[in-house]
């Protein structure tokens, strides 16, 4: 996934850049475009404490994730989630990588928040490149990886993903609000902030949504965890164990 978004980053940044401050196509892509719900300057409107939040939303979605994943595996290894948001997450990120390289948006910051975040220029970005993982540490950050919302697309299929790892007679109620809450403030934060447009909030959530609903990513990833669990069982045979394959 990283290397999928870095090598996206590289076509899509340098390219938005040039088409930002060259003469003829200036004029298109130096500003952002209109969204209504861009309020104000964005410096005035946005304080660092706002990128923070969503960034820690997410952030605290993915840990929740784990622990609910680990519990599930623990409790009961026939459960495929984590195959299952692998495969998810997998192909969210070759979906939203084609959709980012294929149409060319203007930055929703505009081409001065870009030139700002790569004071050294995006050709000194690091050897392994720049995705969702390292742009928080690496000295830069991609511009104009517009549609759609990374940020919200993951944050959804945490929430979906985590919610399949609760039995039936479990009950969901604390999940859903909790994430409803972080997912609502990242929402508004992204936006405020005019990290993405509107619209790039909203596809991220009904992508999201479409794929977590996937029957044949869901059976791609039932296949696959029951080959996991097959191997694990040989492998406890061979140790001595007695596992019951099932």
């Amino acid at each position: 996934m990283h290397v999928i978004c870095a090598l996206a980053n590289s076509y899509t940044t340098p390219l938005y850049i040039r088409l930002a401050t060259e003469p003829q196509t200036k004029n298109q892509y130096a500003a952002p475009l209109q969204d209504i719900f861009f309020i104000g300057n964005r410096e005035d409107v946005c304080s660092p404490g706002m990128q923070t939040a969503y960034d820690l939303a997410l952030w605290l979605l993915g840990g929740h994730f784990i622990i609910l994943g680990t519990r599930a595996i623990l409790s009961d290894g026939t459960q495929y989630v984590c195959e299952h948001i692998v495969v998810i997450m997998l192909a969210h990120t070759v979906f939203m990588c084609c959709a980012q390289i294929s149409t060319t948006l203007p930055a929703s910051g505009g081409i001065e928040e870009c030139l700002q975040a790569n004071p050294s220029g995006v050709q000194t970005w690091p050897w392994y490149g720049m995705s969702f993982i390292t742009q928080s540490f690496a000295g830069g950050r991609a511009c104009a990886d517009m549609i759609y919302s990374g940020h919200m697309s993951n944050m959804v299929i945490l929430v979906m993903c985590g919610a399949d790892t609760y039995r039936t007679d479990q009950s969901r109620a604390v999940h859903w609000l909790v994430s409803f809450a972080l997912s609502v403030v990242a929402a508004v934060c992204i936006v405020l902030c005019q990290d993405h447009y509107t619209v790039d909030v909203v596809l991220g959530v009904g992508i999201a949504i479409l794929l977590c609903t996937n029957s044949p990513l869901r059976r791609l990833a039932r296949a696959w965890g029951a080959a996991n669990y097959a191997a694990e069982c040989a492998v406890l045979g061979i140790l001595g164990y007695d596992v019951k394959k099932e």
